[in-house]
């Protein structure tokens, strides 16, 4: 696996739990991961930590403060090869660096050395070997990595003896020093550090909206407290709420018409009853067709 393949994984855990854990919160636990950038195997304490989550089931020690790192490859409990790590963190290359590992290399009789470093040999990108060693930048060490264990491992079951074993991790190296695995590992890291700037751009780009989101959600959560104190005020009678009540005197309605009423009687005259300026008046309304007792 390419360097910074299990970063973006984990962040997208993080992401999908940013409700549950809210925005702030995710904005650190990203930030934390932007700390691990591909030069972040540069010293030998994280180094040893990212070889025992890679391999769990291998022996990793670190010898003292700021010596070799030591990775026993173990296969069904036994120790079947052994590689020897220098890190260096430098602003230039340097010939003495690799001179270093070389002597790792041959003091605790490993089948590889890598030296893992930012600073490469003009003419190269992020990977070759000198001297027997495999110089390599950290976006490419879990890649290169998880071959050598895989040969280790697979010469370890062929059962050969010492000579061949030898001849065989010989012939490993050759092939690496070859132009076609050394350019498709130079692809490699140069993809892999393309892929992290991406992922780091895409996580500022999440973190300024999640630091709207979180303004905004502050914003809603404000209105809608106030929202509940004021009802709540309202509800329960507490006298600072009154200012909040208008008592505008309202506009006059308009002059209502004059009401009339009417009672019919099927058997007489018509009685209508009005009412004028509060006044009262009957008036008596007879027909046509209608005769009065006296006609």
């Amino acid at each position: 696996m390419a360097f910074g393949l299990e970063i973006p994984r984990k962040l997208c855990f993080h992401m999908h739990r940013q409700p549950e854990t809210g925005p702030t919160k995710t904005v650190t636990l990203v930030r934390s991961f932007m700390n691990l950038r591909p030069l972040g195997y540069l010293d030998e304490h994280t180094l040893t930590t990212a070889l025992k989550r890679w391999f769990p089931e291998d022996e990793i020690q670190h010898k003292g403060k700021g010596g070799d790192v030591i990775h026993s490859i173990v296969r069904k409990g036994r120790q079947v090869g052994l590689i020897v790590y220098e890190c260096k963190r430098v602003k230039h290359y340097s010939a003495g660096h690799v001179k270093q590992a070389a002597e790792a290399k041959e003091k605790r009789k490993a089948d590889f050395a890598i030296l893992v470093t930012n600073a490469m040999k003009k003419g190269t990108q992020g990977f070759y070997t000198e001297r027997g060693v495999i110089v390599v930048h950290t976006a490419g060490l879990q890649s290169i990595l998880n071959i050598l264990r895989s040969q280790i491992i697979q010469i370890a079951e062929m059962k050969l003896g010492q000579q061949e074993r030898d001849k065989a991790i010989r012939m490993t190296l050759e092939y690496l020093e070859g132009p076609e695995f050394s350019n498709s590992m130079d692809s490699i890291i140069q993809e892999s550090i393309s892929l992290w700037r991406d992922l780091m751009r895409e996580v500022k780009e999440h973190i300024t909206a999640w630091k709207k989101r979180d303004r905004s959600y502050k914003k809603v959560h404000e209105q809608a407290l106030t929202v509940k104190t004021k009802s709540k005020a309202l509800l329960s009678g507490e006298p600072e709420y009154k200012k909040l009540i208008t008592t505008d005197t309202l506009p006059a309605l308009p002059e209502l018409p004059d009401l009339e009423r009417t009672t019919d009687s099927p058997e007489g005259p018509e009685v209508v009853e009005t009412v004028r300026h509060g006044v009262k008046e009957t008036e008596i309304r007879t027909y046509a067709n209608h005769k009065t007792p006296d006609e």
